[in-house]
């Protein structure tokens, strides 16, 4: 695990220094990434659980949210389709539930192989 000066840690795998796999990263702020990381950034699979209890779930490439995911409330009673990290409908939670990573608990120790690759993305 690596302790930054503000605050945030992180635990996980590294390559050349840089997160590069499975790992998880909190922020100072209480918000916490649960996922894949690809040569330092976000990159694969993940859940993001902001400090206020939302969650989304979804891919990342080179750190931005991309494709199709989900975002969750705070009590989890209500669920949005994300589209590129951006909410485009509600929708309900049986459905969320059935998007990519919903969310729940996480445990960065548990392996999970290389970093996977982004349809038509090549090769490190």
């Amino acid at each position: 695990m690596y302790w930054f000066a503000d605050g945030d840690k992180y635990e996980g795998a590294y390559l050349d220094d840089l997160y590069h796999g499975w790992g998880r990263f909190r922020s100072a702020d209480g918000s916490v990434f649960d996922g894949e990381f690809r040569e330092g950034q976000k990159h694969g699979r993940g859940t993001y659980r902001f400090a206020d209890g939302r969650a989304e779930s979804g891919l990342y490439a080179a750190d931005a949210d991309v494709g199709e995911g989900a975002r969750w409330s705070a009590s989890r009673g209500a669920a949005w389709r994300l589209r590129d990290g951006e909410p485009v409908e509600e929708i309900p939670l049986d459905e969320a539930k059935a998007l990519p990573n919903p969310p729940g608990p996480a445990d960065p120790r548990t392996p999970r192989g290389p970093p996977r690759r982004l349809p038509g993305e090549a090769p490190l």
